[in-house]
């Protein structure tokens, strides 16, 4: 199917072909949620580009071709698509809405409830992993109550705890939290209210963009971990209040570039670990302000070069990784100017 044959349905119809191979290729955890919305809305916005991404993924994934109008039965691959909407919802919402969805082919309205269930989801897991932190300090409104009650319902009792101005100190008690591996597809806003925070652990989920307000309030920030992930972009001003950073570990995601001025606040930070991604090219500015840096990764990226001055600033480097790119990196230059430190080329 070409782009030219494609056109965008109205949000009552069935989603196209495109969408529901992506659900098909992420069917099995909670990011489809997450990326099927984003697809859709892509989609809309810039048809060409969009399909080309996933035609891409397709074939990255293995599953090009697998619905396919002159092969199979439609009818069969919506009813089986169905039946993965069908199980997804089931940990979110009551037997009788169950019920209702099963009368209903999957639509883009059915996507957006789920788009808003993942984001329950997210501010669900985050709760539980505060409240192994400071246990029963947090007060609980009398109208409120969280026990069994089903994501849909359990999220907006959580951010009114969470909001509460009687619980602001107690907040403010926590200095790391430990979100890895819960299967994360969004950064919940309300971590913003952890102002006293110094280490965030968000590695081993399934992220696959940062809000441009991730982290905002946390100027206290000393160690950031977004490893092994699926971030396909950072936000213009990522880091810009962090000054305090000392650890940035962002390998093995899906980066493509780094924003302007990335790091620019960083006059504190020594460890930079950008291995295992796609950036394509550095800015001349790289690095200025890390004059305190001893640790940089680049490895296993998509490089064909480094900017000129590249790192002249960087007096108390010990090891630095560039291999593995595009195209072999000369590092001569590098050797000269850093002839004690360990490259990897």
């Amino acid at each position: 199917m070409s782009v030219s044959d494609v056109t965008i349905p109205n949000p009552g119809s069935l989603l196209p072909v495109e969408i529901l191979e992506s659900v098909f290729a992420y069917a099995g955890y909670p990011p489809a949620i997450e990326l099927v919305c984003k697809d859709w809305l892509e989609i809309v916005r810039n048809p060409k580009t969009t399909f080309a991404l996933l035609k891409e993924r397709k074939i990255q994934f293995g599953i090009e071709g697998i619905i396919d109008e002159k092969q199979v039965e439609v009818g069969k691959k919506i009813e089986e698509i169905q039946a993965i909407f069908i199980g997804r919802l089931t940990p979110f919402v009551l037997n009788e809405e169950i019920s209702f969805f099963k009368t209903r082919p999957p639509t883009i309205t059915t996507l957006l409830y789920l788009h808003s269930l993942g984001q329950d989801w997210n501010v669900v897991k985050c709760f539980h992993a505060i409240q192994k932190q400071v246990g029963s300090q947090l007060k609980t409104p009398q109208d409120l109550e969280i026990g069994e009650l089903t994501v849909a319902k359990q999220a907006p009792s959580i951010r009114r705890i969470l909001n509460l101005k009687e619980n602001q100190a107690v907040l403010q008690t926590i200095t790391e939290i430990d979100l890895n591996s819960l299967g994360l597809t969004v950064v919940p806003e309300e971590l913003s209210l952890l102002r006293e925070v110094k280490s965030v652990k968000l590695a081993f989920n399934s992220l696959r963009t940062i809000s441009s307000h991730f982290g905002s309030a946390w100027t206290k920030l000393n160690e950031l971990h977004l490893n092994n992930s699926q971030i396909e972009r950072l936000p213009e001003g990522f880091g810009d209040t962090w000054p305090e950073l000392k650890s940035l570990y962002l390998f093995d995601n899906k980066v493509p570039s780094l924003p302007q001025n990335f790091g620019s606040q960083w006059k504190k930070v020594r460890q930079v670990f950008l291995q295992m991604n796609k950036i394509t090219s550095l800015e001349s500015g790289f690095g200025v302000a890390w004059v305190e840096v001893q640790g940089i990764k680049l490895s296993n990226n998509l490089l064909d070069k480094l900017p000129g001055n590249f790192g002249l600033h960087w007096g108390l480097l010990q090891h630095f990784e560039v291999c593995k790119n595009h195209s072999p990196i000369d590092v001569e230059q590098l050797k000269k100017q850093w002839p004690k430190i360990r490259i990897c080329k």
